[in-house]
């Protein structure tokens, strides 16, 4: 686990101004904590000020290390950012023409996919794809009347789930890479959307295409040729009638099957939320790859309610910084190898294990075990910053400080148990399955000594939650498994909305997570904390709270606030 270090003369500073910190009541200030002039005095000011550059230089010292990381693993990064998660998806000339087509579902064709989530790659603007989004050649090829060809498809990259976004003071916003995306949502649910809009006709698709020149779809001179070769195919008598028809069979199909495991047992139950609603930042990715792998054509009547998760269990998504301290995976630690952990991931999206992209999970495992969390991006008073660090130490290391492997029952914790109960003997076993059949590789898909990989590291019951390592914690928010606590303030004084708004960029720096108040970002919706799988409980006991009253403590609270967006 990194730490922030701080000058011991800030510390002893940190004592001193105690009384100058911000207060939870406070009226709001800058996040620095500057003050008038009339209450601090002049050597005061002056050191203050230079507690102030101490975290500005720092702050631009991880940046830098955190680029210099993408820049060493160049190609990986990019595996990351702009590769699919498998070898099926939607015809790039289809997907680049939904915002014209279909702007009530997907946004005007300026807004980058904004309606599910997505922002303009900031990171490479000279992409036509959103970040979030990429294309790959279709395996198998694609029949079309000119013979098979693979044309390309596109479908989300592990950037479109594990990079957030955050508003600058000018409005700007700026890509967190490898943090969880608060934006991104309900993108099956607009394909489903668009394959059964009246709109949805090929000769629809055949005009708007025809509008633009060549070069427009990939807006790259070196997809030129693949360009005009997708273009005459899609252009042939029938042949866009049949792209349409199978996006549209596969999109169906899904949404059926979803329908008969899912949505008639573990969503059909009392107070569920509604998965296909606007649920930015949280999902049942897992619930996904069950009802895929437990088939209703089989498995019927009472085993199949078995089969299933018992109760819905909607979750945040997670970070994916430093995974060498996190031995384990998913929020209730049932994955332990790394490999398969990115695996079980491409499968809850793609869906079929033959199409899984094994050179992408690779690398994805490789660039993710030493991929530090980007700084927090706004100033800090470094006099917080000090007795927060010591607070720290006293209250909250023991638990999420380094490679902890303990597994805690949900019932100690007290957070929602859903998710800790989702694994039944079939569906597990139905998961390891998939996951043996997607993993390729003859080396890395197997263990050092080339034996296979035991059942209980695939995929396992644990029946609670892991503490994991709080890196990057300030662009985690929001928190707990379920993402039912806006801020890290929220958390630590009990004092838990019930409803708040999720989705949100623009970042709430007194209390450490996103604006949760108010629609602050097109797409933010309500999350309520009351459906099942929702609640916000858990982690508020004495014992999980270091037997403080971080709500009558304000100093306190502050201070541990600002040391925790250091880490």
């Amino acid at each position: 686990m990194r730490r922030t270090h701080v000058a011991s003369a800030f510390l002893t500073l940190a004592v001193s101004l105690s009384a100058s910190v911000t207060a939870c009541s406070s009226a709001p200030t800058d996040e620095a904590g500057a003050t008038s002039a009339d209450e601090t005095t002049s050597q005061e000011s002056v050191t203050f000020l230079a507690g102030l550059q101490w975290w500005r230089g720092e702050r631009a010292t991880r940046q830098a290390a955190f680029d210099g990381y993408l820049a060493a693993n160049a190609d990986d990064y990019k595996s990351f950012k702009n590769t699919p998660l498998g070898t099926s998806g939607i015809p790039m000339i289809m997907i680049r023409l939904f915002p014209e087509i279909f702007p009530e579902l997907w946004g005007a064709p300026d807004t980058n996919f904004a309606a599910v989530g997505f922002a303009k790659d900031d990171l490479e603007p000279g992409r036509v794809l959103p970040l979030g989004l990429g294309y790959i050649g279709s395996s198998p090829a694609i029949p079309t009347p000119a013979g098979p060809v693979n044309v390309n498809v596109v479908n989300l990259t592990c950037a479109g789930c594990h990079t957030g976004r955050v508003q600058a003071a000018d409005g700007s916003q700026k890509s967190i890479l490898g943090a969880p995306s608060t934006t991104f949502r309900n993108f099956r649910g607009m394909v489903y959307a668009t394959v059964t809009s009246p709109k949805y006709t090929a000769d629809t698709f055949r005009a708007a295409l025809a509008a633009h020149p060549l070069g427009w779809v990939y807006g790259d001179p070196a997809m030129g040729q693949q360009e005009a070769l997708e273009r005459a195919i899609f252009m042939a008598p029938g042949s866009a009638e049949q792209f349409l028809a199978k996006l549209q069979a596969g999109s169906i199909g899904g949404a059926q099957r979803w329908a008969q495991t899912l949505g008639a047992y573990t969503y059909n139950t009392p107070n569920a939320p509604n998965p296909s609603a606007s649920t930015p930042g949280y999902l049942d990715a897992i619930g996904a790859g069950i009802a895929i792998v437990v088939d209703p054509a089989v498995v019927t009547g009472d085993a199949l309610k078995a089969a299933l998760p018992p109760l819905p269990a909607m979750i945040d998504i997670m970070s994916v910084w430093n995974q060498k301290s996190r031995p384990f995976a998913q929020w209730d630690g049932s994955i332990t190898t790394k490999l398969h952990r990115n695996l079980a991931a491409e499968f809850g999206v793609i869906g079929d294990p033959t199409k899984l992209n094994m050179d992408n999970a690779n690398r994805t495992t490789r660039l993710t075990e030493n991929m530090p969390s980007p700084p927090y991006p706004f100033d800090l008073p470094v006099a917080s910053v000090a007795i927060g660090k010591v607070l720290y130490g006293k209250y909250c290391a023991s638990c999420h400080e380094g490679s902890k492997s303990t597994i805690f029952p949900a019932a100690t914790v007290g957070t929602d148990p859903n998710r800790a109960v989702i694994w039944t003997p079939y569906n597990t076993a139905a998961l390891r399955g998939a996951l043996r059949i997607g993993c390729t590789d003859p080396v890395t898909c197997f263990q050092a000594d080339g034996s296979p990989v035991p059942d209980d590291h695939l995929v396992r019951s644990t029946g609670g939650y892991l503490a994991p390592p709080l890196d990057g914690i300030w662009a985690r928010a929001p928190y707990l498994h379920n993402g039912s606590v806006p801020t890290l303030r929220a958390l630590l004084t009990k004092n838990r909305p019930a409803t708040f708004y999720r989705g949100n960029a623009a970042y709430d720096q007194l209390d450490g997570g996103f604006v949760s108040n108010a629609v602050v970002t097109p797409g933010a919706a309500i999350f309520d904390t009351t459906k099942s799988g929702n609640s916000n409980k858990g982690h508020d006991s004495r014992a999980f709270l270091g037997n403080l009253d971080w709500s009558r403590d304000c100093i306190a609270t502050d201070s541990l606030i600002a040391y925790l967006k250091t880490l």
